[in-house]
């Protein structure tokens, strides 16, 4: 635990590394040892292998600008994850020079490990979609940049079909979540995202030191962000929707 408490990382760049500790600590303490008893073997392995590569952060390169030279539109994309033991958003600033170059840049990123109490994955998905929300408002207003455009990516097609829905007709957990979606972003303005190409599943998982240091996909996002134009890709809402109160009938359109 004091080994930990030493990572300092205030803007999540090296995220998917300090989750893999915040997992491992939330294992230890399932585990209820005293401080005089030996952590279990695998416990202990798995220590040591985060420990020998962190050694490798200190290769980390990380630019300081994250927008390009005379930008003609800046964007905020942030994207979120969940998995049954962590979840988590990243953030990234989208800039586009008067010669149509295209550069994108991670500018912050957070994790939570999922809770104790076994909970389901969409609202794991869920949570981390809130989680989103939060720290694309704090970037964006800690960049202090007016921005052209905020979009909001998940893998989760449950969760974009929640969005979608009155609150009301929503089990009490996920209607509040809903319900603060709704109110603090432009629903019009969340994608869907393949899991391959979203890079908060690197934090949903976590990483070693030594395969996030050259880590092109976390550090600049998938490369849809780095083209000109960006296509809206398709969806197909879920059709049986979970967490509906048991009065509510529902009907989804699929928009074209």
């Amino acid at each position: 635990s004091s080994e930990v408490s030493r990572l300092f990382d205030p803007r999540g760049l090296v995220g998917p590394v300090i989750v893999t500790t915040k997992i491992l600590l939330q294992d230890l303490w399932k585990l209820q040892i005293d401080w005089d008893e030996q952590v279990p073997v695998e416990i202990r392995s798995k220590w040591g292998m985060i420990k020998e590569n962190l050694c490798h952060l200190n290769e980390l390169k990380v630019p300081r600008h994250i927008i390009c030279v005379k930008p003609t539109q800046i964007e905020l994309h942030g994207f979120c994850d969940a998995s049954m033991k962590a979840y988590g958003a990243a953030v990234y600033v989208r800039s586009i020079d008067e010669w149509g170059n295209v550069e994108s840049k991670l500018a912050a990123s957070k994790s939570r490990v999922a809770p104790i109490k076994i909970v389901t994955l969409p609202r794991l998905e869920l949570c981390a979609s809130v989680l989103l929300v939060e720290l694309m408002k704090v970037v964006k207003e800690s960049l202090k940049i007016e921005f052209n455009a905020l979009y909001f990516h998940t893998d989760s097609t449950i969760v974009l079909s929640w969005l979608k829905l009155d609150p009301a007709n929503l089990q009490i957990f996920v209607s509040n979540r809903v319900s603060f979606i709704q109110s603090n972003t432009n629903v019009a303005n969340w994608r869907h995202v393949r899991s391959e190409k979203n890079p908060a599943d690197l934090i949903s998982r976590g990483m070693l030191g030594k395969e996030l240091v050259n880590n092109k996909f976390w550090f600049e996002g998938p490369k849809f962000l780095k083209q000109r134009i960006i296509d809206e890709p398709s969806l197909n809402l879920v059709r049986d929707i979970p967490e509906l109160k048991k009065s509510a009938k529902v009907l989804l359109v699929q928009e074209r």
